[in-house]
């Protein structure tokens, strides 16, 4: 029945290996696998502030800016669409990016031993010396554990260390700013031998706040190119050294460029900018073999001047700004050597005027210029017209740099600076429940599905059960490849996906049927049964996957990942019906197979269809229109009831319970309120707030339905307020909550800090600015950053005097750790 059935049997075993391949790799590999969605395992947090008021961005809308870094950074983090990621704005200059099943490694793993001491406090300085390493750790940052302390790092530099003696090759880690005991976790000091181990390589973050800012700029090559500028480059090298004379710490130029280049002479701390025809920018460090930064140049060292051709008489109706917003694509390419690196093309409208741009500046060397940094600085030997390649240095470009680096310029340079505000692990967004639940319906489904296919076509029906098990793995597989993200409503699309694809084996095997009806015999009727079915089988997937296509090229996010998902159940419901199904008719005929019996009820049913149609067409027009008029009437008086948060606007707020409590337990008090938006209101479990029997804090988010702003600022505050009373039997008190004081003299009282301080520490300070005596204080051993206090007090000092008086003891200060005695 099949020509070249070995060649079938061989692309079948050959997709399922590969499917098969990809599922085991996602097992051990982070960029590859399926993840489960926000709604199932929960994931990242991030809040970002945008930095609105730099000066590039001073004049620009703030609204339209927030919603351009929002599409760019969602671009970046699931360019395919299948991640599921939900990014929202907060008022006005805030973002928040919840991102699914984020694993912090991303594959990364490396230990190493402290080789210098590292104290407790720093001067925003501070460096540690790892020697012993084995891994490697980021050069473009990442987050450390030593001991109970978390440090986030901003560069790791290949460096010498002397141990016992003898000096060893180590590496420095240099700590970002507010780096240390990072995430709330307690500040301490660490001695030489403890062990270091990196528990994040930030690379989630590295995408969400690469800037993605690309220039062609043209490097003085001597003081000819600045004559008639009124300066000299002695004067502009000068200019810069007086600056990072002022601010060593220093990491970029950005802040120095801004600066206007004369200054009041009256004011003897006034620091002047470069020449309006320069700007100062640093060569990006180089990096050792092994991924490390291996360049003790200093930001002065490495710093070069580039033209601003703008403000170049000669130059300046040229138009020859050359940005990123120029290029027509990027993508991966090699250089003359072989080795990795970004190739780039541009726009048809400006590949001559690049041409003639390098023409005019032949022999200069051309910046490269990437994130505020020369990434190379190649010399114009010949003009360059439409495309060119970004190539690295002595250090080869990893291949995942280049892929990293070619999905930042594809999607655009962010405008405007996003400021990491805070991280944290949120829960899943639907309770343990309602999954299992969704698990089970799903499971079911689909077992119905291929019950009734086995029961129905009998040999035929088994048959469509194996071809529909091999669909699903298919599917798996490619879903894995992509690092797709699955949710519960993905589990639901799969299923469907089962269902749907039923619909080409039925076409096949009534074919079947209806040739023997005509008198074929089982093997002709086999195959004019395949033949004619895969007609219409192809013709309906046809369209339905030039629907995904265009989906595809013309959505984004959410839509570009069921255009995905579509189109690979398409193509693997197509594969497993016309081959793998075909392969097991074949070699059932082959085994000497004489019928294949299948049910008939169906077929010998004689339902006058067109008999009643008149009913049919008034039946189907009264529920059309029903349904319209409902679904207009319910939009129009309450569009939150149908109507999702991504389409409105919401409200958002975080709240802390005294005891662990469950998600569950927490719905359950707000769907009791009289208010409708608390009742519709959705809780996420904070991860680090695990305690037994649930968490202790909660992130709040309700649907606030309305156009007007001052009505919206009106729900928003009438949500808190009702949801802080719904919620009042089980909310944290505090800060400071005192019992009544005793006739001894005695009280008891809690103090709720918003981090973690020692007891001794906590204790002296009571001592010290407030009237208790006898003080006795205790750290809940479950929620550290409690203490419960027993002292007393004079009969004078009531408890509204002595709330304040500790509120006044701990509303300024840090602890020895550089925790702030912030009570909350």
């Amino acid at each position: 029945m099949i020509e070249n059935v070995k060649g079938k049997v061989l692309l079948i075993f050959v997709v399922l290996a590969v499917s098969a391949a990809f599922l085991v790799l996602g097992r051990v590999r982070p960029d590859l696998g399926i993840q489960l969605g926000l709604d199932l395992q929960g994931g990242q947090r991030f809040v970002y502030r945008l930095e609105f008021d730099e000066a590039q961005v001073r004049d620009e809308d703030p609204g339209q800016l927030q919603r351009q870094t929002l599409e760019i950074i969602r671009d970046r983090i699931d360019p395919d669409g299948v991640k599921e990621p939900v990014l929202v704005p907060l008022g006005s200059n805030r973002i928040a990016i919840e991102i699914p099943g984020v694993d912090e490694l991303q594959g990364a793993e490396a230990n190493a031993t402290l080789a210098e001491s590292f104290p407790e406090g720093g001067d925003g300085s501070e460096a540690l010396v790892l020697t012993g390493v084995a891994g490697v750790f980021p050069a473009a940052g990442g987050e450390i554990a030593v001991g109970t302390e978390t440090v986030r790092y901003s560069e790791a530099i290949a460096t010498k260390a002397t141990v016992d003696g003898a000096t060893a090759d180590a590496v420095r880690l240099v700590v970002a700013a507010n780096g240390r005991g990072y995430q709330g976790t307690p500040r301490a000091a660490h001695e030489p031998g403890e062990s270091v181990r990196l528990v994040s390589t930030n690379y989630v973050q590295n995408k969400i706040e690469n800037l993605g800012q690309l220039s062609f700029d043209i490097m003085v090559r001597n003081e000819v190119d600045l004559q008639g500028s009124g300066t000299d480059l002695a004067a502009e090298r000068a200019k810069l050294d007086a600056w990072l004379a002022v601010h060593s710490q220093a990491v970029s130029l950005r802040e120095f460029n801004e600066l206007p280049p004369t200054v009041d002479p009256s004011d003897p701390n006034a620091l002047a900018g470069p020449s309006p025809w320069i700007r100062w920018v640093p060569e990006k460090k180089r990096l050792d073999e092994s991924g490390r930064v291996a360049d003790t140049r200093t930001l002065a060292d490495r710093a070069q001047p580039l033209l601003r051709l703008e403000n170049i008489p000669e130059y300046s109706a040229k138009n020859w700004n050359w940005t990123g917003r120029r290029l027509l694509r990027a993508f991966p390419s090699r250089d003359q050597r072989g080795l990795p690196a970004i190739g780039f093309e541009w726009q048809s409208r400006y590949a001559s005027a690049f041409g003639a741009f390098t023409k005019a500046f032949k022999g200069y060397q051309m910046a490269i210029v990437l994130n505020e940094q020369i990434e190379s600085a190649p010399s114009l030997d010949e003009p360059i017209y439409a495309s060119g390649i970004i190539r690295s240095g002595s250090v080869p470009y990893r291949p995942e740099e280049v892929d990293e680096m070619v999905t930042v310029l594809r999607t655009g340079s962010l405008v405007v600076r996003p400021v990491l505000e805070s991280k944290e692990s949120v829960g899943p967004t639907l309770g343990t429940e309602y999954v299992r639940l969704g698990w089970i319906s799903g499971l079911v489904g689909l077992l119905l599905v291929l019950a009734y296919m086995w029961w129905y076509y009998r040999r035929l029906g088994f048959f469509s059960v194996i071809s529909l098990v091999a669909n699903m793995f298919i599917v798996m597989g490619a879903l894995s490849f992509l690092n797709a993200t699955l949710t519960l409503p993905g589990i639901a699309g799969l299923v469907l996906t089962i269902g749907m694809a039923v619909d080409a084996n039925i076409l096949i095997f009534d074919r079947i049927r209806e040739e023997r009806d005509n008198g074929r015999n089982i093997k002709q009727a086999a195959k004019n049964g395949f033949e004619k079915a895969a007609v219409a089988i192809v013709d309906s997937n046809l369209t339905t996957l030039i629907t995904a296509l265009v989906l595809y090229n013309f959505g984004t996010g959410p839509v570009k990942g069921f255009a995905v998902t579509l189109a690979i159940g398409i193509l693997a419901s197509m594969f497993a019906a016309l081959v793998l199904t075909r392969v097991l008719v074949h070699f059932a005929l082959e085994r000497g197979v004489k019928e294949f019996k299948m049910g008939t009820w169906l077929v010998e049913a004689n339902y006058k269809w067109m008999k009643n149609r008149r009913a049919a067409y008034a039946g189907s027009a009264t529920a059309i229109v029903a349904g319209l008029a409902l679904f207009v009437f319910v939009f129009l008086s309450d569009p939150g009831r149908i109507i999702g948060i991504d389409f409105l606007s919401g409200a958002e707020t975080q709240v802390r319970t005294e005891q662990a409590t469950t998600k569950e337990a927490m719905e359950e008090l707000t769907a009791k309120s009289s208010n409708p938006i608390v009742q519709g209101t959705v809780f996420r479990a904070v991860a680090s707030s695990a305690r037994s029997g649930g968490y202790t804090e909660f992130r709040a988010t309700a649907k606030i339905s309305s156009t007007d702003s001052e009505e919206q600022d009106s729900l928003v505050r009438n949500f808190s307020d009702a949801l802080v009373r719904t919620l009042a039997p089980v909310l944290q008190k505090g800060p400071v909550d005192i019992d009544p004081r005793q006739p001894d003299g005695s009280v008891s009282l809690r103090i709720y800090f918003e981090a973690a301080h020692p007891v001794d520490e906590v204790t002296s300070r009571l001592a010290d600015r407030t009237p208790l005596t006898d003080i006795a204080c205790e750290q809940d051993p479950n929620r550290p950053n409690v203490f419960a206090v027993t002292g007393r007090v004079p009969e004078n000092i009531d408890a509204g005097t002595l709330q304040q008086k500790i509120d006044t003891a701990f509303g300024s200060g840090n602890d020895s750790a550089g925790q702030s005695f912030k009570l909350t």
